[in-house]
């Protein structure tokens, strides 16, 4: 479903005022009025527009995306023309199912009156938890600048992999441990990115905290922190690793985020690995396990059909650019890839 010319018009005046009485001062009609207009907007879009706020309303993602076509659309027709907005299709946009709506007498479109430009669906970037995703996300919204780019991180890779057959996103980032690989669906490519070791969070009094690397089998007695992830693969590869390194982790403490885990950790009886982009909390150090004992491969998996197939080169040259400065900025990480000899940052080489 198409929005019309009043429809825009009525998208404009509440980006335009951010406020619902100003709006319908504006457009001359009751503010009770303008929200079952805006009701019927929302539907038409599949999702709100506006949000309520203490100051008055605030686009969402989407709001701000519709408010800037209907900017280009009003902008480009002069008096007596009229034009029609098609909402953008894929998972979560699209028009609702069912719903109808009559356009206002005067702006109805005959087929060779009917001007209507068609909105770009939505780019959406899946992913792993961490980094990755937003810089992932941040660098397709550059080069794509008519594109609304929306994310979602889940925690299964299976999920990714399925929403990734499904094309219900268009490009993910994911990651493998060794010994335990991906194995994705036929329909989708992938591309390799970059190599992370894993660090260790000590408190700053632990007796391993003064290490410029930590062997793995000194932290044997240790009571360990890790996510309530449902990444099996990340846990079993520890397992192994630990295993490899003379000991049977003792597995105490199940986190959904790293501040709980810097938390455990800065009370000084929890240690818990790290990505190495993390940003240690008050109370507690970062070290790198000493020789890289439990890496993870970080790739990029798109459909076959994906619309940004053709900017996976570029885009994963730009993340890796901006991976690079976010290490510069995190003094631990940074120390440790220039005592490694590299200038670049860890590209992946093991598959």
């Amino acid at each position: 479903m198409r929005l019309d010319v009043r429809q825009l018009e009525i998208v404009l005046a509440l980006g335009d005022s951010r406020d619902i009485h100003q709006a319908a001062l504006r457009l001359r009609i009751s503010e009770h009025e303008l929200g079952d207009q805006l009701r019927r907007i929302d539907l038409a879009c599949g999702q709100r527009l506006f949000v309520n706020t203490r100051q008055g309303i605030s686009p969402t993602d989407m709001g701000h995306h519709v408010i800037n076509y209907a900017k280009e659309m009003l902008d480009g027709f002069g008096p007596g023309r009229s034009a029609g907005f098609t909402a953008p299709q894929g998972a979560g946009f699209g028009p609702a199912q069912g719903a109808t709506y009559a356009p206002a007498q005067g702006d109805e479109f005959s087929p060779a009156q009917d001007d209507s430009i068609e909105m770009p669906a939505p780019i959406r970037v899946g992913g792993v938890s961490g980094v990755l995703v937003p810089l992932l996300t941040e660098t397709l919204g550059d080069m794509l600048t008519d594109r609304l780019v929306s994310s979602t991180m889940q925690r299964e890779i299976s999920v990714l992999c399925q929403m990734l057959q499904a094309s219900t996103v268009d490009v993910a980032v994911l990651h493998e441990f060794v010994g335990h690989p991906v194995d994705l669906p036929r329909n989708v490519a992938e591309q390799s990115l970059l190599v992370e070791p894993t660090f260790i969070a000590l408190s700053e009094s632990h007796r391993l905290a003064r290490l410029d690397e930590v062997p793995l089998s000194e932290l044997a007695q240790e009571d360990w922190a890790m996510p309530a992830s449902g990444d099996a693969s990340l846990h079993t590869s520890f397992r192994e690793a630990c295993a490899r390194a003379g000991f049977e982790p003792r597995l105490t403490h199940w986190t959904i985020d790293s501040a709980a885990a810097f938390a455990l950790v800065a009370r000084g009886h929890t240690v818990a690995g790290m990505y190495p982009t993390a940003v240690p909390a008050p109370g507690t150090v970062l070290r790198p396990l000493k020789d890289n004992p439990h890496p993870r491969r970080v790739f990029i998996a798109w459909p076959a059909t994906s619309p940004v197939a053709g900017h996976i080169p570029r885009a994963c040259a730009a993340v890796l650019d901006a991976y690079y400065e976010l290490m510069r900025q995190r003094p631990h990480f940074d120390l440790w890839w220039r005592l490694q000899r590299h200038d670049t940052p860890p590209r992946a080489n093991y598959r």
